[in-house]
């Protein structure tokens, strides 16, 4: 796994764990973790990054190192700019989004509660979907990456992921 519960303790995306929050974290970062890289990369380009990772989970070839990492890119006319934040950050706010859902209530430094009223259960649940909604930008922003160098990446067969409309809620 590229991402561990211990990087959620600190950035933009934090969930303080408790004995039974640790366990659902951990079984969603090994759920969701293999899901998204394989729905972002397609399954053989994705069974490739994983032989490019050294012992620090970080890959060695360019082509990987060129998509693992954040970046802001433009296209061959410069009329449209895109960017990502990066696998790590990526994989962390969907594993935030699923786990935050699944403990049905707001993560503080006290433990996990429940909102008690409405407003704020909406503010927490736009909260998640504005995160979750980041990491498939960037998963887009390396999708468009990939198909304008496809002689770099012939073995792309990823899929699209549409985002969450906050709107509906």
């Amino acid at each position: 796994m590229l991402t561990s519960s211990l990087m959620y303790k600190n950035g933009i995306v934090q969930i303080t764990t408790d004995i039974n929050t640790e366990k659902i974290l951990n079984a969603n970062i090994n759920k969701y973790e293999p899901q998204y890289l394989q729905y972002l990369l397609g399954s053989e380009l994705y069974d490739l990054f994983l032989l490019d990772l050294d012992s620090n989970q970080s890959p060695q070839s360019t082509r990987f190192q060129e998509i693992y990492n954040p970046f802001v890119k433009y296209t061959a006319n410069d009329s449209l700019m895109y960017n990502s934040i990066g696998f790590i950050e990526l994989i962390k706010r969907v594993v935030n989004f699923y786990t935050m859902r699944q403990l049905n209530g707001v993560n503080t430094p006290n433990g996990s509660s429940i909102p008690n009223q409405e407003t704020s259960r909406k503010n927490y649940t736009i909260n998640n979907i504005v995160l979750y909604n980041e990491a498939i930008s960037s998963i887009h922003a390396i999708q468009y990456y990939i198909l304008e160098n496809t002689d770099i990446y012939p073995e792309f067969k990823g899929v699209q992921i549409n985002k969450i409309d906050n709107f509906l809620l």
